[in-house]
């Protein structure tokens, strides 16, 4: 009797840890989503309490690696902005300085006379305008294309920034609701042990 007892035991045993296995390895492969898949899967997965949720603390510590990794992520995002933005706003300081000097050299040429001297060559003066125009035309161009590039890199910067804040914020929200979780459960399972200890 004792040797059926022993071998059920150790059957029992085995399959428990055959399962817990399985468990983990499910586990592990549906928290790889994003974050927001983890939660919800977190949050099928937490049992519930009267009007709580109770999640396991590995989800938890899973969770909030995963939500650490993604806050240090969008910093590391907003510095590579940052220096882009930085990068761009000197390039288009110095393309606004050579349009401003190139709109100088262009005054100085117009008040010249009909003929200029150019590259040893004799050249009309109209003809010579249209030359400096058209670099003058380019140049708008390249300004107005950083200019460009220059607001997206502030859009992203600004989306990236408002995206770590909700992260922030949500991550906050979360560890106070978890804390008055726990604080509730210790505070009835103390009562429960009172309880207990007044019915022996």
């Amino acid at each position: 009797m004792r040797l059926i007892r022993t071998v059920c035991v150790a059957l029992l045993v085995s399959f428990m840890g055959f399962a817990q296995d399985n468990l983990e390895v499910k586990s592990s492969e549906t928290l790889n989503g994003t974050l927001e898949q983890q939660f919800d899967y977190v949050y099928k997965k937490s049992n519930n309490y009267e009007a709580y949720r109770v999640v396991s603390k590995k989800h938890f510590e899973h969770l909030k690696k995963s939500s650490l990794d993604s806050v240090k992520i969008y910093k590391s995002e907003i510095n590579l902005l940052n220096s882009k933005l930085a990068s761009q706003t000197g390039e288009l300081e110095s393309l606004t300085k050579e349009l401003t000097d190139v709109k100088a050299d262009f005054n100085t040429v117009k008040q010249q006379k009909d003929e200029v001297s150019f590259l040893g060559m004799s050249l009309d003066n109209g003809l010579f305008n249209i030359i400096v125009l058209g670099v003058v035309i380019f140049l708008g161009l390249l300004l107005a294309l950083f200019i460009m590039k220059f607001k997206g890199a502030k859009t992203e910067s600004k989306v990236a920034v408002d995206n770590l804040s909700k992260v922030e914020d949500e991550y906050v929200d979360y560890k106070r609701r978890a804390m008055e979780k726990e604080q509730q459960l210790g505070r009835k399972l103390q009562d429960e042990i009172n309880k207990n200890k007044k019915k022996e």
